[in-house]
Formats: structure tokens, C-alpha cells, sequence
């Protein structure tokens, strides 16, 4: 059957590992034992399971970006949601195959896929799963609430960054950084940057307010 829209939705999720976080009250330090672990690809992926959702989705709200009257970047993050007549997105529904995956922070995927080309337009993270089963319908829905790798920034901490050295690019600076907390270098696309850094002062701030 021919597709009634000339762009095809792509949704994946990846219920495999995901970035090492604290418990809450603990302060989340690059390089801790247990909240922390560097070289454990805590930015990306080790063992990947990704679900295929784009039929079960009925609405996408994503926005964000550069904002021009506060003049400074903000993290894209929006709103995915999911039809659910089985009852799988409910992180309560111990029946559930994904039962135990369903947590804050797992990976997201959207994508457009026009004449055999994808088109990815957002990645990121998921932050919470907003279930509602109305009286109206036979079946219930989630809201996965979704944010960019801006809140994992500002989630880190860091002191030290080795390699910070004066003299770098404002790009250069960046990928060092990225580089110290192990962020996938294919998921950057940096440019060389206009202006040159002065070495790192080593002080305790979070991982976007050093970028």
C-alpha cells in the first residue's frame, strides 16, 4: 500500500545500556567509581536493543535551539507519543517484555526518510514516560518527554580536563572536552572555531558550562 505522505517517520529506541547516572542526592562526578566511569562509554552505548516504534507513534513536538533574546543555546527537547493497545510502555506492567528497560535516559532516534534517504532530526534521551489511560479509549498511551545531550552536560561534573592546553581553538577546546567524558565522536560536527583558548583553569563546574 502506498504511504499517504511523501516522508516516513523513523522512531527508534534503544533499550540497551545507558549512561551511568546517581541516585538521587548523589553528586555525579566524572571519574567516580560508581557515578562516573570513564572509559566505559557512559555517553554512548555498550550493549545496544533497539526498538522499532515509528508505527505506534501519533505525535512528535520538538523544538529548541539558538535563543535569540536570552542570546545563548538552549537543549532541544520535546514530547514523543505512543500508542499503546498492549500495554508494553507501561514501565508498571510487569507482563511487559520491556519491564526493567523502561528508565530515564535511554536513547532516542527521529528520523525522516524521503525517497529511500534518511534524514535524522533529532537524538537524544528519554526523561521520563508520562502513561495516561483516558475512559474514552480502549487502550492507553505514553508521552516520552525527551531532551538532547545538553542535559547530560549539565548533568556531569568535571574539574580537570587533560588537554585543555592554551593556545586551542574554541573548537579544538570542545572536542577536548567531549573527548573527557568519552561523548561519541559521531555524533559531533564541529567547526575549527574563530578564536584561541587560554589553558583550563581546573575548576569544579558542570560539563556544559565548561563547552
Amino acid at each position: 500500500m502506498a504511504t499517504p505522505y511523501p516522508v516516513t517517520i523513523s522512531v527508534l529506541i534503544d533499550l540497551g545500556s545507558s549512561p551511568t547516572f546517581p541516585v538521587a542526592g548523589t553528586p555525579f562526578t566524572l571519574n567516580n567509581a560508581t557515578y562516573g566511569r570513564l572509559d566505559y562509554n557512559f555517553l554512548s552505548s555498550g550493549t545496544s536493543n533497539i526498538v522499532d516504534v515509528s508505527e505506534q507513534v501519533v505525535k512528535i513536538s520538538i523544538g529548541g535551539g539558538y535563543n535569540l533574546f536570552q542570546d545563548q543555546f538552549e537543549p532541544n527537547q520535546g514530547t514523543v507519543r505512543i500508542y499503546d493497545p498492549d500495554g508494553w510502555w507501561n514501565p508498571q506492567n510487569t507482563a511487559s517484555p520491556y519491564y526493567g528497560f523502561l528508565q530515564v535516559n535511554k536513547k532516542i532516534r527521529i528520523a525522516g526518510i524521503y525517497n529511500g534517504t534518511t534524514y535524522n532530526q533529532f537524538s537524544g534521551y528519554i526523561n521520563a514516560y508520562n502513561y495516561s489511560f483516558p475512559t474514552d479509549m480502549s487502550f492507553g498511551y505514553v508521552d516520552l518527554k525527551v531532551c538532547d545531550a545538553f542535559r547530560l552536560f549539565n548533568l556531569a561534573n568535571i574539574t580537570t580536563i587533560t588537554g585543555g592546553t592554551a593556545g586551542q581553538t574554541t573548537g579544538q577546546r570542545i572536542n577536548t572536552i567531549l573527548d573527557n567524558v568519552n561523548f561519541p565522536t559521531a555524533l559531533r560536527q564541529i567547526d575549527t572555531g574563530d578564536y584561541t583558548c587560554i589553558a583550563d583553569p581546573g575548576t569544579q563546574r558542570t560539563v556544559l558550562s565548561a563547552l
